[in-house]
């Protein structure tokens, strides 16, 4: 039986192929995502919810950088220091 790495059998999904009609509708699925940039506006829209995030939390955020910089730099002084 072929094997899908050491020991390990193809899932079902792979012993066959799917129905023509199934490839239909994905293909269709992906043209039309592809035509209406679907992709494209969901990084659009997800980037401007995440810039107004880091926006409204910019303090927060730069008091949890200076922190992790501050342990980074401990953590480099103790290495230092015990030969790491």
């Amino acid at each position: 039986m072929a094997t899908n790495g050491p020991g390990r059998t193809p899932p079902a999904t792979f012993r066959s192929l799917p129905p023509q009609a199934e490839v239909k509708a994905a293909m269709a699925d992906v043209e039309c995502k592809y035509r209406v940039n679907l992709l494209g506006v969901m990084f659009a829209v997800e980037s401007e919810y995440q810039n107004a995030a880091i926006e409204e939390n910019a303090e927060a955020l730069a008091d949890l950088k200076k922190r992790r910089e501050e342990q980074l730099r401990k953590f480099r002084e103790l290495l230092k220091r015990n030969g790491g």
